[in-house]
């Protein structure tokens, strides 16, 4: 470990934390993409829980039910993505 000038060293460890997260906040387009695609996916996901939810007719049980499906693997493939972003390019 490197001198610390500090007589605390969880304050040194504190300062390389920062400057860590100072180097990894740069803004990456791509990250900021996923995330996004991400959040909407949620959004989608939970408007059709909600639907799902109002009580529907057996006929639009079937359809909402599959609109809850499709909004849950879009949301677990935006996830994916954007972990796997994250992983790859350390930001």
């Amino acid at each position: 470990m490197r001198d610390c000038p500090f007589r605390d060293v969880t304050t040194c460890g504190r300062e390389n934390l920062q400057s860590m997260a100072a180097r990894k906040s740069q803004h990456c387009g791509d990250k900021s993409h996923l995330l996004a695609e991400y959040n909407r996916s949620v959004l989608e996901w939970s408007n059709a829980l909600r639907n799902l939810g109002e009580k529907p007719d057996d006929t639009e049980f079937a359809v909402l039910l599959a609109k809850v499906d499709e909004a849950r693997a879009k949301t677990r493939r935006a996830k994916s993505a954007y972990n796997a972003h994250v992983a790859e390019h350390d930001c």
